[in-house]
């Protein structure tokens, strides 16, 4: 899901990231690339492959498509090329956006994609939305990555929830995470539609 250490310094692949927003067209692509990049098998790359969850996939095209089409919530698309390389969905309600469901090409993970992607977010719901807020949850047993989210400017905000698959089973212990938006302090990215 997330770049490591090393996304701190962006390449060239992430600096010419095109970020748009899904549509129903792009449901299948957005559930390939979220299964791919939480999948754990022998030989995965990534981070978010876990042993924890058991089931096999972390997202369906029901859950991507409702995403899509909620008021108030989408999914946010990042393209090298035609390639889709990212994406994450965000929502919000009043002042506070949400971001979930990130996920990054495991085969292009610690090459900026993740903080690139995340920028994109951020200035998405601070411009668009005028949030002043984005709140996260991040796996617990993750350190690596709450330490990556503590980088970009996330703060443990205390409160603990759980990430239930859908056979009822509870698979991870997820803490809040939360960052002020600064509005005015995001760059010019172009979204499409």
């Amino acid at each position: 899901m997330l770049p490591d250490d090393h996304d701190d310094h962006p390449d060239e692949t992430a600096a010419s990231l095109a970020f748009a927003i899904a549509t129903t067209s792009d449901v299948q692509a957005i559930v390939a690339l979220v299964n791919r990049a939480y999948s754990h098998h022998p030989g995965a790359k990534g981070w978010v492959g876990d042993r924890a969850f058991q089931d096999a996939e972390r997202a369906d095209e029901a859950e991507v498509t409702e995403l899509i089409t909620t008021p108030d919530s989408l999914m946010l698309l990042g393209r090298h090329g035609s390639r889709l390389v990212s994406c994450c969905s965000l929502s919000h309600v009043g002042q506070t956006a949400h971001l979930g469901l990130f996920a990054v090409d495991p085969d292009l993970q610690s090459q900026g994609l993740g903080r690139a992607t995340l920028t994109a977010a951020e200035q998405f719901a601070a411009t668009t939305w005028l949030a002043e807020r984005m709140d996260i949850e991040v796996m617990a047993h993750h350190e690596p990555v709450l330490r990556w989210y503590e980088r970009t400017g996330y703060i443990l905000t205390g409160e603990q929830s759980y990430y239930v698959e859908r056979s009822g089973r509870r698979a991870a212990t997820l803490l809040g995470m939360s960052k002020t938006l600064v509005k005015g302090a995001v760059g010019g990215r172009l979204f499409q539609r």
